[in-house]
């Protein structure tokens, strides 16, 4: 499977991955468009929940996995 587009998300204060990230993209030709990630323990659950973003029964069970969500 080839792929000419990859989409880049994370963290803004790991500029070191994403340095590293880009450095093997640019040697497969591939194209990254970067997207700055939530840090899971940050985003404010009942607020997500209370605007439709996260149904009433969400638990958080790894804040990695909100993050990336």
């Amino acid at each position: 499977m080839q792929f000419d587009k990859a989409y880049l998300i994370s963290l803004e204060r790991s500029p070191i991955r994403r340095k590293n990230f880009y450095r093997y993209a640019r040697k497969t030709g591939l194209d990254v468009e970067w997207f700055p990630a939530l840090y899971g323990l940050d985003v404010d659950i009942d607020g997500y929940q209370k605007r439709g973003y996260l149904s009433e029964d969400f638990e958080l069970r790894l804040a990695g996995s909100l993050g990336t969500l």
